[in-house]
C-alpha cells in the first residue's frame, strides 16, 4: 500500500494588541502632547486602563492635552488575553 504523511499546523489567533500615534509636546512647559490609540485584532469587549509615570491615570483610548512623562495603556480582552504598551 501507499501512505502519505502530512503535516498541518494549528495556531492560535493573535491576540488583541494596539497601535498608537503618539504627537510629542511642541515646547517646554508645553502640555499639548497626545495619543491616538486603537486596537488591532480587537475580542468584542476589552478592559483598558492607563498610567501616567506608573500612577493610574484616568482617560479613553486616545488623550490630548497631555504632559510630558510615561503613559502605558495596559488591557485585558473577553478571551483573557492581557498586555500593555
Amino acid at each position: 500500500g501507499c501512505s502519505t504523511t502530512v503535516s498541518i499546523f494549528v495556531s492560535e489567533l493573535p491576540g488583541t494588541s494596539v497601535q498608537a500615534v503618539v504627537s510629542n509636546i511642541t515646547c517646554f512647559g508645553d502640555n499639548d502632547g497626545s495619543i491616538i490609540a486603537d486596537w488591532v485584532n480587537p475580542a468584542e469587549e476589552i478592559d483598558f486602563s492607563w498610567t501616567f509615570n506608573n500612577e493610574p491615570f484616568t482617560g479613553d483610548l486616545s488623550l490630548s492635552n497631555l504632559n510630558p512623562g510615561a503613559y502605558v495603556l495596559s488591557w485585558q480582552d473577553a478571551n483573557g488575553c492581557e498586555g500593555s504598551q
